[in-house]
């Protein structure tokens, strides 16, 4: 007579193999190096998929809000398990890693940049939202992201007034979300910044240069102040203006873009050569 099978259950389930099958191994843990790199990571050399975010939500040029991958449950199960927790434990599985993989992967051994730079970016992709907390305004990884225009008012080249996401609620609430007040925390944050961090955005530490600067940063080909993100899409943060005697105030008064359109554009009687602005 055969014996009756007595199967346990355990904290984590896994399917149980058929004859002849054997179950896979369970994942490497989060803090581990290969943990960390399993859950996000993406071989840009043989363009394979290492991590789980893009097994589940597709690679980064197939993601799209609410369509393929994106809108699978495996994607929304995915970015719904990043919590602070988890991410904490994949930054320490990040800062043990060796050799090759601590030069390439080591960075995101700071929480912060974990999230801003590497979860929130693919989760945007696809229309989620993580539930880990964002990193203070007045950290490195928290200024980089609150100056992230493009989820909310879209991509530099999608910018138009009045049109697609810059018209969205989003795109308002960001801009409107700019006080003197945050900007301050911002400035703040990145004067925080380290190593190549510190090379493109250390300028905007300066609080006047963080609101309006008519020039680009180290690392950019245009401006990308918070004014000039806002004029992109019409909109004006309310923020205090620098003074006109000023360095910054003076070249902020000096910009005939917003209101009369680029050299490119400008024609008179036409387009915002003819407006009231």
């Amino acid at each position: 007579m055969r014996r009756a099978r007595t199967i346990c259950v355990l904290p984590i389930l896994f399917a149980v193999p058929t004859l002849g099958q054997t179950s896979p191994p369970p994942p490497p843990p989060l803090d581990t190096c290969t943990g960390a790199m399993g859950t996000v990571i993406y071989d840009h050399v043989s363009g394979t998929p290492l991590g789980d975010i893009h097994l589940a939500c597709g690679s980064v040029g197939e993601r799209s809000p609410g369509t393929g991958k994106c809108a699978s449950t495996a994607c929304a199960a995915l970015v719904g398990s990043f919590t602070d927790a988890n991410v904490e434990l994949m930054a320490r599985g990040f800062a043990s890693c060796t050799g090759s993989y601590a030069l390439w992967f080591g960075h995101y051994a700071d929480v912060g940049h974990l999230k801003t730079s590497l979860i929130k970016p693919a989760a945007d992709e696809c229309g989620l939202t993580a539930p880990f907390s964002p990193p203070p305004l007045d950290t490195c990884a928290g200024a980089i992201a609150a100056l992230d225009f493009d989820s909310a008012c879209g991509s530099r080249a999608e910018r138009s007034p009045g049109t697609g996401k810059c018209a969205s609620t989003a795109c308002a609430a960001l801009v409107n979300s700019f006080t003197d007040a945050k900007v301050e925390l911002m400035a703040t944050g990145f004067a925080s910044c380290t190593e190549d961090y510190a090379f493109i955005y250390a300028s905007y530490a300066d609080v006047d240069f963080l609101k309006v600067s008519p020039v680009p940063a180290p690392g950019y080909l245009r401006p990308i102040s918070i004014k000039d993100q806002a004029d992109e899409c019409g909109l004006t943060a309310p923020f205090s203006l620098p003074p006109l005697d000023t360095c910054l105030g003076a070249l902020a008064a000096l910009d005939f873009d917003s209101a009369c359109g680029s050299w490119e554009e400008r024609t008179p009687g036409t387009g915002k050569c003819a407006s009231t602005a």
